[in-house]
């Protein structure tokens, strides 16, 4: 009954929460990261989904903020050829952006629920990233991506 009551209060779909359930959900994500006024595929630790052999993997969410003034940034999800964020990139997402004003906190988010998850394998890539610019080296970014893993049958 509880479960049921969740769906319906926040529309989650039945897979979702069996993936939670089964401890086959993620989240991934980088907190305030600075450095990237050149276009960058990033590679840290925390944000980079491995692909492995036999799995598919659903992204169903993207979350991207700005945290400082009179910025810019821009951002894509998409795979890379080889593991670890090296390799070429492919975009599996259109490019998503972001400007701040001069005043205020600076702080400007997008939450995405991806009506139509993104479905990625091994055979699209080896890894699952973001490539993004900023306007300079100090802009500052937080950016993240959470769905499920499922064997790919």
């Amino acid at each position: 009954m509880d479960s049921q009551l969740v769906q319906a209060r926040q529309n989650v779909s039945s897979a979702v929460l069996c993936a939670a359930r089964d401890g086959r959900s993620f989240r991934k994500w980088v907190n305030e990261k600075v450095s990237v006024n050149a276009q960058t595929v990033l590679t840290d630790s925390t944000l980079l989904l491995n692909l492995e052999h036999g799995k598919r993997y659903l992204i169903t969410s993207l979350y991207l903020a700005l945290n400082t003034q009179s910025d810019s940034v821009e951002a894509q999800l998409g795979v890379t050829s080889e593991a670890n964020g090296g390799g070429e990139f492919t975009a599996k997402t259109m490019k998503f952006e972001i400007v701040t004003g001069t005043t205020g906190l600076g702080i400007t988010p997008i939450m995405m629920v991806l009506s139509v998850p993104i479905c990625v394998t091994q055979d699209d890539g080896r890894s699952f990233t973001a490539r993004v610019t900023t306007n300079d080296a100090g802009a500052e970014i937080t950016l993240g991506f959470d769905g499920w893993e499922e064997d790919d049958r």
